[in-house]
């Protein structure tokens, strides 16, 4: 197991081979939520860089890489929905297992490359949460991001920046002013609109992790003072900080 996650390291200081072993002993849930924890924090914070390095793109007209930190941004945040839901994600060499830490569950064998087998547990497990797991131009709104980063990634040559390829990035206005819009926008509009949601579906996931967050009378603990103050200097436009999102993420702050 190639992974250095705190639960994958939790699993093989306790003995377990997901290839072999069958099921979580019991003795052992508690142990593992508490490192489960740990990685959701680590993908979070990850999930914040990325995001925040979209933001920053933004800014310089770099339109098509903000999109694929975007991208990163859902990678990291799907992750640690999946393991606020209790699903722990391991590998065996490159093949890909998952287990759902309660009493009695068994380690299931995945397949796919990580970024295929995180999106299908996704859509998966959130299938039935329109809130969060809708549709974009008729696909899964995470197959519609993953279609369109790898167009950008791989089919694109050269990328278009600074102009953005149509119709990905039909996108006007004040990215501050938006966001604050996307922020108290109680419905979809935003969120599903391809010439916005590679900012508002982004935001919409980071907003609803917060709320796990505070729901269960949690902070990330690797969101420091200076780690929040690292992040003011990349959430940020020409009148400073962007206090809009800044002061969701301060909610979680250790």
């Amino acid at each position: 197991m190639a992974s250095q996650s705190q639960v994958v390291t939790f699993f093989c200081g306790k003995g377990y081979d997901v290839r072999t072993s069958l099921y979580l002993n019991p003795a052992h849930v508690q142990g593992a939520k508490e490192a489960l924890y740990k990685d959701i924090d680590s993908f979070v914070l990850n999930a914040l860089l990325s995001y925040a390095n979209c933001v920053g793109s933004i800014r310089f007209d770099c339109y098509s890489w903000a999109f694929v930190e975007s991208y990163y941004a859902i990678f990291y945040m799907a992750k640690a929905l999946l393991g606020i839901n209790g699903i722990a994600l391991i590998y065996a060499g490159k093949t890909p297992y998952h287990i759902k830490i309660v009493n009695g569950a068994s380690f299931k064998k995945g397949r796919g490359n990580s970024h295929d087998f995180v999106f299908e547990l996704y859509k998966s497990e959130f299938a039935n949460n329109q809130y969060i797991c809708g549709m974009i131009e008729n696909d899964s709104v995470v197959d519609w991001f993953s279609r369109k980063r790898n167009e950008i990634n791989y089919r694109l040559n050269p990328m278009t920046d600074p102009l953005p390829p149509d119709p990905l990035f039909k996108y006007k206005g004040d990215l501050r002013e938006w966001m604050m819009e996307y922020i108290v926008s109680k419905d979809d509009v935003y969120v599903y609109d391809i010439g916005h949601s590679y900012v508002a579906y982004t935001l919409r996931l980071i907003l609803e992790v917060i709320r796990e967050y505070e729901e269960n009378n949690l902070k990330n603990e690797l969101i420091t003072k200076n780690v929040f103050s690292y992040l003011s200097g990349l959430f940020c436009d020409k009148r400073g900080p962007i206090s809009q999102i800044l002061n969701e993420i301060e909610k979680i702050m250790a």
